[in-house]
């Protein structure tokens, strides 16, 4: 009678880590199920202990959550703005589509803008090097 009572708790333990271990994602699964069923008094304690770390290396630090949190905020706002900028595009297409010399004209007036700004660039670093060489008395020999 007592042999059947301890096959029976035997089982009941061996049952109870088979749903704990596939629960909470341990590994060797299968092993702790035949070990707790064939060397239940050994085994469930080094079970528990081993339990316990396992769900002790799956907590973050406090750090490591504001980290996670920052990182899924800034995902987060990139894709608002690569979708504000896909919206902006699409806007910006349809505008060209239903002006044509209108979106032509702002094109050549942003270009006119950039080369200017590129001359005026060009002619300030010409000065630049002019004045360095000047300053360190660097003559050039032609």
């Amino acid at each position: 009678m007592s042999n059947m009572v301890f096959l029976v708790v035997c089982c009941l333990v061996t049952w109870v880590i088979f749903l704990d271990s596939h629960s909470i994602g341990m590994k060797h699964k299968n092993l702790w199920v035949v070990g707790t069923f064939l060397l239940m008094p050994l085994v469930v304690p080094l079970y528990l202990i081993r339990r316990a770390q396992f769900l002790y290396e799956r907590k973050l630090t406090p750090r490591q959550e504001r980290e996670a949190k920052a990182r899924e905020e800034s995902r987060k706002r990139r894709q608002k703005a690569e979708k504000a900028r896909m919206e902006w595009e699409i806007a910006q297409r349809k505008k060209a589509k239903d002006d044509p010399a209108g979106a032509a004209a702002a094109r050549a007036k942003n270009y006119r803008e950039k080369h200017e700004m590129r001359l005026a660039l060009d002619h300030a670093l010409i000065e630049q090097q002019q004045r360095h060489k000047k300053q360190w008395g660097i003559h050039s020999k032609l």
